[in-house]
């Protein structure tokens, strides 16, 4: 089990539309994997957000929950309220966000599920549908 850095509570596995998370039910903070990131935010803020984050030669964050290493920090200016800070594990690929980081996501549509397409329907021929009748 994975436990929460802030609050060092045990972090919950959860499901949503765009993948599997971990949630600390202490202090509300979300552990992600980079690659449910991708799916989840606008292409371009994810991007940015990344590519700041692997540009930083050592972190200096919060411990990640899955390997207890330093996570990168990504400083996001608000017009309103404190800065925001995302967190992210080089070495694991994962995301550590609070609720503040959250809500300020752009999120993408939610991914529409896809149904299989019906198998074709054999016709079959007609000696053999009298044959049936019969």
């Amino acid at each position: 089990m994975h436990t929460c850095p802030v609050c060092q509570q045990g972090l919950e596995k959860r499901q949503s539309d765009y993948g599997v998370f971990w949630a600390c039910p202490g202090c509300g903070k979300w552990l992600l994997a980079l690659t449910t990131l991708r799916r989840t935010v606008e292409p371009s803020f994810y991007s940015r957000l990344w590519q700041e984050a692997r540009a930083q030669e050592q972190g200096a964050g919060t411990d990640c929950p899955l390997c207890k290493k330093p996570m990168n920090q990504v400083h996001q200016e608000r017009s309103e309220g404190d800065p925001l800070l995302y967190q992210f594990c080089k070495g694991c690929l994962q995301c550590w966000l609070g609720p503040g980081e959250r809500a300020a996501l752009p999120l993408q549509a939610q991914p529409e599920t896809v149904q299989p397409p019906e198998p074709p329907k054999e016709e079959l021929p007609q000696e053999a549908l009298q044959l049936l009748a019969l």
